[in-house]
């Protein structure tokens, strides 16, 4: 999905990706590119798929049910993700006011990785009826995993 922008309203326009519009191309081996979306919110229809890149959208809510290697957010503003299965990874770079929202079954095995974000990264853990929703704030250039019932966050360390 590629340019596409919602009025600047109170409304936001829909963009539903399904199964069909894959054509034919084998869901865990696909990428799902949204690039250049303003005012909108994306719904991924499709039970599982390789990995999600949002690149350079503004003011845009993306939901989906499960990415097998993760989310990558580049150059974006102001974006909401939701991730309703598993996913392992979401690298964050250069993105202003980024709220992800996971499913507490998944914080386990999630990794945020956050690079050049000029405010923090807010993560909101979603249980069950019962649970109340986990809310944890992530700096820039950091390596963030959920452990013990808490956010550890540690600096990246680089090697070579």
């Amino acid at each position: 999905v590629s340019g596409f922008a919602g009025k600047n309203s109170g409304d936001r326009e829909m963009v539903t990706v399904s199964s069909e519009s894959l054509e034919g191309t084998d869901p865990l081996k696909a990428t799902i590119l949204l690039v250049g979306l303003q005012f909108c919110t994306v719904v991924i229809d499709v039970e599982k798929v390789k990995q999600i890149n949002i690149s350079n959208c503004k003011r845009c809510g993306v939901v989906f049910e499960s990415a097998v290697v993760g989310v990558d957010i580049t150059r974006s503003q102001n974006i909401d993700l939701q991730g309703k299965g598993k996913f392992y990874n979401c690298d964050i770079d250069q993105s202003d006011s980024v709220k992800l929202y996971a499913d507490r079954s998944n914080a386990a095995n999630l990794t945020i990785l956050t690079n050049g974000c000029p405010q923090p990264t807010t993560v909101i853990f979603l249980g069950g009826d019962e649970e109340e929703p986990f809310e944890g704030i992530i700096p820039a250039q950091y390596q963030t995993k959920f452990v013990n019932g808490q956010l550890e966050t540690t600096p990246v360390e680089h090697e070579g």
